[in-house]
């Protein structure tokens, strides 16, 4: 039986995505460990002093280049494989981190570690997010639950001190663009993501409502966060 040109094609483009390493390789693949720092100031307040800062990162993820996405999704949908549900995968953690911006000092925190294939991969991608009740650190008070960011302190008005308080309810993603060779080598390589929120909070806004400044400190972190390769 003649097989036609368009089937011989598309396995030849399936074995290709094989030896790439969508169905798993025995080549020993990356490891990738994620760290997260950060601080907190207002740009716009400078008396400003803070009692909580805390920021809920829920997941990170690598992010392939456009030609190796679509190698895997041509797998994906022509041979569905079934699979637990698990926000963890070997290009993704999807464990909560409960980040206090207070606390790190600058220093990174370890988050976790990654296990990808070796493939080309564009960008880093961070999700903050609500902090559900299984989150690791969260206080007994009920006061981070459901909350991606909780920023509280005091701020010198016009000689006036004046508290204010920043509640954020929603999720946000931020790519973080990676050079091209900073996960080229198959060795232990580590991610330092810092989120350095600054200009969220002027003297104007601090009577707006803790929703409003919520929403002005995610905006911040979108704008100001970096990643950088450290050395282990």
């Amino acid at each position: 039986m003649l097989v036609p040109r368009s089937a011989v094609v598309v396995f030849v483009l399936l074995l290709s995505a094989a030896s790439a390493g969508c169905f798993g390789t025995s080549e020993p693949g990356l490891e990738v460990t994620v760290a997260l720092s950060g601080s907190v100031r207002a740009s716009g307040m400078a008396g400003a002093s803070f009692s909580r800062a805390m920021v809920t990162v829920g997941a990170v993820e690598l992010v392939r280049c456009p030609a190796a996405a679509w190698r895997e999704r041509l797998v994906r949908e022509l041979f569905p494989i079934a699979m637990a549900h698990s926000p963890t995968t070997p290009t993704r953690i999807g464990e909560p981190f409960l980040l206090d911006l207070l606390a790190t000092d600058g220093a990174p925190r370890r988050w976790a570690t990654m296990a990808p294939p070796l493939d080309d991969y564009c960008a880093l991608r961070l999700s903050i997010e609500p902090a559900d009740p299984d989150t690791p650190g969260l206080p007994d008070d009920g006061s981070l639950t459901w909350r991606s960011a909780v920023f509280e302190g005091h701020a010198d008005v016009d000689g006036d001190e004046r508290a204010f308080v920043a509640v954020a309810t929603e999720s946000a993603e931020i790519e973080l663009p990676l050079d091209r060779g900073m996960l080229a080598e198959a060795a232990p390589t580590e991610l330092e993501v810092r989120i350095a929120p600054t200009a969220w909070l002027d003297a104007d806004m601090i009577g707006e409502s803790p929703g409003v400044l919520g929403r002005s400190v995610l905006a911040s972190i979108g704008r100001s966060v970096s990643i950088a390769r450290t050395e282990r």
